[in-house]
């Protein structure tokens, strides 16, 4: 396999970069006991852990906003149908569908305090944050299988 272009080689470094945290983080120091409590493990790599972890967050969040806006300002010098796709209409309809969703399941978020490390969590707008976010990305995984499965049914709205 010859790898020829920019972007392959970013996957191929990332993927490569983040199996090495991850074998590093629970191959070194992953048995160290918690000092104030010896039934809790403290791994010794687990600031680097989070750390790479904020750094692919912070980036992805700058790479969707600079797609977003990139995105936008092609879109408006060109016209809203491709190839007789509705690409303004499909690029609107997402956007709406995320954000209704994102506001849907906080609103339904559970606040119920949670044990964590053997202590209650009661911060309730973080309990309905993790909630929304866990929920909103178990219903786009869901569109996502039902969107592929429509794609590769081979059905066609259009007439023949």
């Amino acid at each position: 396999m010859i790898v020829n272009n920019w972007q392959s080689w970013l996957k191929i470094g990332l993927v490569a970069v983040s199996a090495v945290v991850f074998a590093l983080f629970w191959l070194v120091g992953y048995d160290m006991p918690y000092e104030e409590d010896a039934d809790f493990n403290a791994p010794l790599l687990t600031d680097a852990l989070l750390g790479y972890v904020y750094l692919l967050t912070a980036v992805a969040v700058g790479v969707a906003v600079f797609s977003a806006i990139h995105g936008f300002w092609t879109r408006s010098r060109q016209g809203s149908v491709e190839n007789g796709v509705p690409t303004a209409r499909i690029n609107t309809v997402t956007w709406v569908v995320t954000a209704l969703l994102l506001v849907i399941t906080f609103a339904c978020a559970s606040t119920e305090p949670i044990r964590v490390n053997g202590k209650l969590f009661t911060e309730t707008i973080w309990l309905r944050l993790s909630d929304m976010f866990i929920v909103s990305s178990g219903v786009m995984i869901l569109l996502a299988v039902i969107a592929v499965a429509f794609g590769m049914s081979g059905y066609s709205r259009r007439s023949k």
